[in-house]
């Protein structure tokens, strides 16, 4: 019997899931609105895509972390280029000598000291810059053209000057003399990606309903294959498709002929070609060769590489770097006259510190395990295990233990949390209504210049210039923090308060909170993704609702009988009253809700670690007038910390939530007499209210259902 495949993503089966993505690959490479013209303009918007953004900037953080080093001959020129390059800001000079992996060539202008020692480079547009053929030395050579482009020739005028920049090309050839780009190979799968909700749509109207599909033995002829067509076509309606069978798979009718049916099925489309692109773009980017196999059941996701993969990647990327750096190398041996071929440029690996420092502090608790059997040890043994100079070593005049610690009540615990979440609260207040003003002057900006309300579908806002990203990186990391620490900062035994820990430099606080939790400098680099992955998600979700918003106030002023250029004109008052200005309602909730929600993913994620230990968590409350009613009929209900129901009633459960999910030891429970529900007992009437809302996940589950929202209101957007 034939197969019928309904696209019904939780019942494929796995062998089903494979046949539909051979469909999907097949039709999809054969619509007619592809346009494979892979210029640099498209270029740039594949380097701003979430995917590719996110995998390079991996790539660049990963080389950022090397130091450099010159090796060869001592000397003062060896001095002279060490200090040079630390002074010249050279992680962003790597990463732009990176971004001609993926432009075809990048150009940085070196600004030279008095001394003509180097002081800076500047990064320029490429489209300043262009290779023209030098009759003379029969050769391309650079020229400035200020964009202009169609120079015929190079004259002595127009040509670079030699030294004074530096323009790293990716593998060029006789073609392509300015380069190639990396990214050409992932072309096809960006593209696809960008536009597959359009195309699932051109695939039902193309070819109808249902496709009849059939799989056929790849040395079959031509001639055979249409005959086999023809044949199919005669009993069945529709589309016909021809797959070409792979080796080793199952035969039979089963397995060689069938129908799938295409009809209201675009969204399951759509979705599952994205998934498909996301997880080639981060398998190529960072360490894969590139197929395109639908249906696969391979280890990788999107942005989970294997280490050894990512590390060969890195490696790669890493020589190229030094390569070019070495040019620098090179330009300063014209100026000073000594060999450039003496030394040679290497980023190398920092030393393991973490390690280092897990080692001393084994050897720290070894000591203590030796002076609780009633040993002594020297203060000279200890200096020479631990690293620690003699002299910073002293004894302690021990005091007597007078009263043992008072047990703590189930209010102390509950205060302990809440009065962190509290500062917390107050910080983000302030946090809010920076991003709030600097994301209101672009919509201002933006929509002061419209000319026509089809103009409102266009604006968009640039979230890379405000520090929302980053705040969504720390409130992470402080969800971490506070989990484990919170006895600490309960005492004040801390460095910094919640305030003054939020007012540093972001790299000092990342560094802040690495060194309290060592596991986090393995774990940045996922938590920096998960957070730009959020922020575009956030941004566009922001600005469909703000478009939507401004339609709705422009068809009033024109029901009211006023014009398009009063809506213009009044656009501040405007956005305004729709929420959108520094203390705007909508722009606070927000940037409030994200945040917060990314600070009670850093809580989860650390409990789940721990749960072993904190079997249950309580969801904890503030008892006041502004407690809402979902909490208030979950407050003080304690479930174990692996119970499902955290999936859904995690806080924040509504915008401006203040509640928090305390963690708590099997001991605990017990010695504070709490009861311990099951299930989803007790909860019955929070979760049905919690269902009508964009609340309803696991704040470690907030990209994805971020994602979801932001496609959803896509679709109901372009219905309008």
């Amino acid at each position: 019997m034939a197969e019928n495949i309904k696209i019904d993503k939780e019942k494929l089966t796995q062998e089903q899931s494979n046949r539909l993505g051979q469909v999907f690959n097949t039709i999809f490479t054969a619509l007619s609105s592809y346009d494979w013209n892979f210029t640099p303009a498209e270029i740039e918007k594949m380097l701003v895509d979430i995917d590719i953004k996110g995998n390079i900037d991996q790539i660049k953080r990963s080389v950022n972390s090397k130091i450099l080093s010159i090796k060869g001959d001592d000397g003062k020129f060896k001095d002279s280029l060490i200090e040079q390059f630390d002074n010249i800001n050279l992680n962003n000079t790597i990463d732009v000598i990176i971004d001609s992996k993926f432009k075809g060539y990048s150009v940085q202008e070196i600004i030279y000291n008095d001394d003509l020692t180097m002081n800076k480079l500047k990064e320029k547009p490429n489209s300043w810059y262009y290779q023209c053929w030098n009759d003379e030395l029969e050769r391309y050579e650079w020229v400035l053209t200020y964009g202009n482009g169609g120079i015929s020739g190079v004259n002595a005028d127009s040509q670079l000057p030699l030294g004074k920049y530096l323009i790293p090309m990716n593998r060029p050839t006789d073609i392509q003399i300015n380069g190639r780009s990396e990214l050409e190979p992932l072309y096809k799968f960006w593209k696809i990606k960008n536009n597959a909700l359009d195309y699932a749509n051109e695939i039902v109207e193309k070819y109808g309903g249902i496709i009849t599909w059939f799989v056929y033995n790849q040395d079959t002829s031509n001639g055979d294959l249409d005959n086999m067509v023809e044949g199919i076509k005669a009993i069945a309606s529709g589309s016909v498709m021809a797959i070409p069978k792979n080796p080793g798979e199952m035969q039979g009718l089963n397995h060689d002929f069938g129908f799938i049916s295409l009809e209201n099925l675009t969204n399951d489309m759509h979705m599952d070609t994205v998934d498909k692109c996301e997880k080639k773009i981060s398998q190529y980017l960072l360490g894969s060769s590139i197929t395109y196999t639908a249906g696969e059941s391979g280890s990788y996701s999107s942005g989970e590489v294997g280490k050894e993969l990512l590390d060969s990647v890195v490696d790669s990327y890493t020589k190229y770097v030094e390569e070019w750096i070495e040019y620098l190398v090179y330009y300063q041996s014209l100026i000073f006259g000594f060999n450039y071929k003496d030394y040679i440029v290497s980023l190398d690996e920092k030393p393991n510190l973490n390690g280092i420092q897990e080692l001393n502090n084994k050897k720290i608790e070894n000591y203590k395990g030796i002076k609780d059997l009633g040993y002594q040890v020297s203060i000279e043994y200890i200096s020479k295990e631990t690293g620690i100079p003699i002299e910073e070593l002293s004894i302690l005049e021990m005091q007597p233990l007078i009263e043992f610690e008072k047990k703590k009540t189930l209010n102390d615990i509950k205060s302990r949390d809440i009065q962190i979440d509290e500062d917390l609260q107050k910080v983000t207040q302030k946090k809010i209504s920076l991003i709030s003003a600097q994301i209101a002057k672009q919509y201002k900006e933006k929509y002061s210049k419209i000319k026509s309300k089809s103009d409102i579908d266009k604006i968009t806002t640039d979230f890379s210039k405000t520090d929302f990203d980053e705040f969504m990186i720390r409130y992470n990391l402080f969800g971490i923090y506070t989990q484990i620490y919170s006895d600490e900062i309960e005492f004040e035994e801390v460095k910094y308060t919640t305030e003054e820990l939020f007012d540093l430099p972001f790299e000092e606080a990342i560094k802040f909170f690495a060194d309290k939790i060592p596991r986090l400098y393995d774990d940045i680099e996922e938590i920096t993704g998960e957070a730009i992955a959020k922020t575009f998600w956030v941004k566009k979700i922001t600005d469909i609702e703000v478009s939507k918003k401004m339609k709705v106030a422009l068809d009033k002023i024109l029901a009211e009988g006023g014009t398009f250029k009063d809506f213009v004109g009044d656009i501040p008052d405007v956005l305004k009253k729709s929420g959108i200005s520094k203390d705007g309602y909508y722009l606070q909730n927000v940037f409030r809700t994200n945040m917060l929600s990314s600070y009670n993913a850093g809580r989860y994620e650390q409990q789940q670690l721990t749960k072993d230990v904190f079997e249950y968590l309580l969801y904890n409350t503030i008892d006041d007038s502004r407690r809402s009613k979902v909490c208030t009929d979950l407050a003080d209900k304690v479930y174990r910390s692996d119970n499902l129901i955290w999936n859904r009633i995690y806080p924040p459960n509504h915008y401006a939530c203040r509640s928090i999910a305390t963690a708590l030891t099997d001991e605990q429970v017990k010695e504070l007499g709490l009861e311990v529900s099951n299930g989803t007992e007790g909860a019955t009437d929070a979760l049905k209210a919690i269902e009508k809302t964009d609340f309803d996940n696991n704040p470690a589950n907030q990209k994805q259902k971020l994602k979801q929202i932001a496609t959803d209101k896509e679709a109901e957007y372009n219905k309008e």
